[in-house]
């Protein structure tokens, strides 16, 4: 079968204070605690999660072995079935706060996820980690964010 790689990151990226530490998104997902991941472009992975949901293509989740690009890949985890969801998330400077919604597609309407805290522990991260993830760290202004959440569960917001 074919796949659809979707790479994990196994340290936190440069813009992190915790910049180089393991993110142990590996472990989380062994454990069911990572049940998604948030990307950019999501008309790309719409395209990729419905290959996968018509049978065609399996999910392959992925980290590098080593350093990213110059090493080879080791799968965590293949899934028969993934779904996919459009995210915003605004950062608010003068608050040092998240919000979130996503778009239903069967109302055709955003709605708001309120508990930021859960969305971030989903997607295997503390709220602080993820804030910084999304938005760097100790950002100073304003701050908006527009792509997908991609589910490895059944899990829907």
């Amino acid at each position: 079968m074919k796949k659809v790689v979707l790479i994990l990151a196994k340290t936190f990226r440069k813009k992190c204070s915790r910049a180089g530490q393991p993110t142990k998104f590996r472990e989380s997902i062994e454990k069911g605690k990572k049940i998604h991941t948030i990307r950019e472009n999501y008309d790309l992975w719409a395209h990729n999660i419905e290959k996968v949901q018509r049978g065609v293509f399996s999910l392959s989740l992925r980290e590098w072995s080593a350093r990213p690009y110059h090493s080879p890949q080791i799968e965590i985890r293949s899934l028969s079935q993934a779904a996919v969801q459009k995210i915003e998330l605004k950062y608010y400077c003068n608050y040092d706060s998240v919000s979130a919604r996503v778009f239903d597609e069967k109302s055709k309407r955003w709605r708001a996820i309120l508990d930021v805290q859960q969305l971030a522990e989903n997607d295997g991260l503390s709220y602080e980690d993820f804030k910084e993830w999304i938005f760097g760290a100790q950002p100073n202004v304003d701050k908006v964010f527009r792509g997908c959440i991609i589910h490895f569960t059944d899990y829907r917001y």
